[in-house]
């Protein structure tokens, strides 16, 4: 063998070494991206998003936007499917802290817009499955009971020209208990006054009823005619 073919075919797989070289190295960089100079994983940038969440506004529309993410990159090979479940129990704890302070926000103060709640926790609840959010979803239906619906029952009862003992205690019972509501949340100033006003409006209903100068009769005796 020559000396000059002795260079050729050196040269031919030093050739070979650097491609596959740089084939490896473009296969291990592929998925990754830079971040300040540095390598830095869909995974790692993914943790940054998630944990960048709870010093940033409130946002369903981030969380959907990180969820959909982290499921876009497991389909795509970039990681595991472990690391989706990691990932996404990540998201979940994060996203569910800013969640249930927006609900206990509304509980304690009204602030937000109740149907909008209630479609996060469902939109929640169907990404995790979280019994939680079925929690706060019934707290503020209850809620929402108590200062529409059952202030219209209130005054329903109230408006009456007879005398119904047995529902007057039902209803005072049920003012004083709340009992769809949860001793946490039934301690708002909101709800505090609702039952200031309504007890006081029970009261004078009890008082004019009661006043034989009111000749009100008993509804129960209007009922079977008597």
């Amino acid at each position: 063998m020559t000396r000059k073919l002795k260079i050729l075919i050196v040269a031919i797989l030093v050739g070979i070494i650097l491609i596959l070289i740089e084939l490896f190295s473009s296969t291990n960089v592929k998925n990754n991206t830079i971040t300040n100079g540095s390598v830095s994983s869909p995974q790692k940038s993914l943790e940054i998003e998630i944990k960048s969440i709870k010093y940033r506004k409130f946002s369903p529309i981030l969380f959907s936007t990180i969820n959909s993410k982290i499921h876009a990159s497991s389909a795509n090979g970039l990681f595991s499917k472990s690391t989706e479940y990691f990932l996404k129990s990540e998201l979940k704890d994060e996203y569910s802290k800013l969640l249930f302070i927006e609900c206990e926000s509304y509980l304690m103060n009204e602030n937000g817009n109740s149907n909008t709640l209630i479609n996060w926790l469902i939109d929640f609840n169907r990404n995790f499955k979280d019994s939680n959010a079925g929690y706060y979803i019934s707290q503020i239906n209850a809620y929402n009971y108590y200062l529409h619906g059952f202030i219209d029952e209130i005054n329903s009862f109230t408006s009456k020209k007879c005398y119904d003992g047995v529902n007057y205690f039902k209803i005072k019972n049920e003012l004083s208990n709340l009992s769809r509501l949860d001793q946490e949340f039934k301690s708002s100033v909101i709800i505090t006054n609702m039952k200031s006003t309504r007890f006081k409006q029970l009261k004078e209903y009890y008082i004019y009823c009661i006043d034989p100068d009111n000749q009100i009769s008993d509804c129960s005796d209007e009922q079977v005619g008597i």
